[in-house]
């Protein structure tokens, strides 16, 4: 969930990005977000979950992707090692 501040009349600044699930920043001391942030899920025509033609805008934090999706995940998400002088 995106907080925003009024910074002038016509022009919003992101003031911080909320976890859906724990309420907590996704900020880090630096203002970089982390997590998955501002994700978007759409129900479709035969969905058993979700609800057709609805779109969910949600954001989740590191901590909470580690302990409440990747840790029970049956099959672990992949993983993959990048940045700066990895070839």
């Amino acid at each position: 969930m995106r907080k925003t501040v009024l910074v002038k009349k016509d022009i919003e600044m992101t003031d911080d990005i909320i976890c859906n699930v724990c309420g907590e920043t996704c900020f880090d001391g630096e203002y970089n977000d982390n997590g998955l942030i501002e994700a978007i899920v759409e129900g479709s025509y035969g969905s058993k979950v979700l609800e057709d033609g609805i779109r969910y805008t949600f954001s989740i934090c590191e901590s909470c992707l580690e302990k409440h999706v990747f840790s029970k995940c049956k099959i672990p998400p992949e993983t993959e090692e990048v940045g700066v002088g990895i070839s």
